[in-house]
């Protein structure tokens, strides 16, 4: 049997030692290559699900934004969007229609009858009315109701 000496153990230790430094490593590149696939992924899917997500929200909060600043975007030009002005514009264009209301309700309103207004008859030379009949007669044979 062979001498247990201390060469001997020293020889085995530097190999277990070796051993383990070889397992340590293999982990810490397979930890690395798995957080390197990992990382592109989500960069992959966070890419995609931008583009897809940021025109939406873009116009979702366009008119939240345009109060805040002031400005509206109409037909490509910024327009100044002051919304109590416009609340004000409304609230008098309101009040005039509602004195125009008024006064229709007091005086009235007078409608002209459409009896008193004579009908005018187009009077049709005897050309035009051979040719409409003509038309006329064209149609139905094409129809087939005579």
């Amino acid at each position: 049997m062979g001498k247990n000496t201390l060469k001997n153990k020293s020889h085995k230790s530097a190999k277990l030692h070796k051993a383990v430094k070889y397992t340590h490593s293999t982990v810490d590149y397979a930890g690395l290559v798995s957080w390197s696939i990992i990382t592109r992924c989500s960069n992959t899917i966070k890419s995609s699900a931008l583009k897809t997500v940021r025109p939406v929200v873009r116009n979702a909060t366009e008119p939240f934004t345009a109060v805040k600043n002031k400005k509206w975007k109409l037909f490509g030009k910024k327009v100044d969007l002051d919304i109590y002005k416009k609340i004000k514009e409304i609230e008098e264009a309101n009040i005039q229609l509602r004195k125009r209301l008024a006064f229709l309700e007091k005086h009235g309103v007078t409608r002209i009858s459409t009896a008193a207004v004579p009908k005018k008859e187009k009077i049709l030379s005897d050309d035009k009315r051979f040719v409409l009949k003509e038309i006329l007669e064209d149609t139905k044979a094409l129809r087939g109701t005579e």
